[in-house]
């Protein structure tokens, strides 16, 4: 849990394959992650490793909400993102860092 109402779950699928996503939202990732950035510059994280990085504060949660409703919440990379790139009329982003 990294709030009251915010879930990041893992799940064992198959031997070697973990589905990970934030309970209640739709996105959700297999095994290791990619983060991306505009300019074509990416960075793996395996997935072992993706609460560390919260941690960290190298990797955030990131909340796209729409007319005031919770449309996703997914993980972005400190460094290699793009997500304001892609922003829609009467969408907001939203991006929370749980560095400890």
């Amino acid at each position: 849990m990294l709030e009251n109402d915010v879930f990041l779950c893992f799940e064992n699928i198959e031997e070697g394959d973990c589905l990970i996503g934030f309970e209640g939202t739709p996105w959700h990732f297999h095994g290791d992650i990619q983060f991306c950035d505009g300019r074509g510059y990416y960075l793996d994280v395996n997935y072992l490793d993706v609460i560390t990085e919260i941690t960290k504060g190298k990797i955030l949660v990131c909340e796209l909400w729409e007319n005031e409703k919770l449309e996703d919440r997914y993980l972005i990379h400190n460094e290699y993102n793009d997500e304001f790139k892609y922003m829609q009329p009467n969408e907001k982003i939203v991006v929370k860092s749980y560095a400890k």
